[in-house]
């Protein structure tokens, strides 16, 4: 007659024999790891994707800017146009064209104050000017953009982060 220690140990003995549910088991372990991943990744490729429009768009306002008409008479005092060109430029740099009717680049960065436009004089050296006598100006457009997220981050309890870009162009004239 068997006891019951000898049926306990056939029925432990047939449950490690047995891999029906093995599977399941391994998938509930791993699976999480898995959606952590896939939704790093894509979080990853967003905010490159993201970075990459803020700073082709800084790239263009800057040489939109560099290339406008202005009637510059000293490098040290703004040309009287400086306004028009300055809002062109952040349209530029928000919509990709000059009158701002275009839709935005980026759904959430729609804010002007973001997009800084700064002109620096540069001493020419040895390069030829034929308007400046001894300055060049340089045109500096620079934007900060929140990295609009799709929750993730938030959810892994981080904070998020800003895109930073700046792009300069030598004055040349249009």
């Amino acid at each position: 007659m068997r006891t019951v220690i000898d049926l306990l140990r056939s029925k432990v003995s047939n449950m490690r024999r047995d891999l029906s549910g093995a599977a399941l088991v391994e998938f509930t372990l791993v699976a999480p790891l898995l959606l952590g991943l896939a939704f790093g990744m894509a979080e990853t490729g967003r905010a490159f994707h993201q970075h990459h429009i803020v700073e082709k768009s800084v790239k263009d306002a800057a040489r939109y800017a560099a290339r406008a008409p202005a009637d510059w008479q000293m490098c040290s005092t703004l040309p009287t146009n400086w306004g028009t060109i300055a809002g062109n430029a952040q349209n530029v740099a928000l919509r990709g064209t000059l009158d701002g009717s275009a839709p935005l680049l980026l759904d959430h960065w729609n804010n002007t104050s973001t997009v800084t436009i700064s002109v620096a004089c540069v001493t020419k050296g040895t390069m030829i000017s034929p308007v400046f006598n001894d300055d060049i100006p340089v045109i500096t457009v620079s934007a900060t953009v929140p990295f609009d997220d799709i929750g993730l981050l938030g959810f892994l309890g981080l904070s998020t982060f800003s895109t930073t870009t700046a792009h300069s162009e030598m004055w040349i004239g249009g």
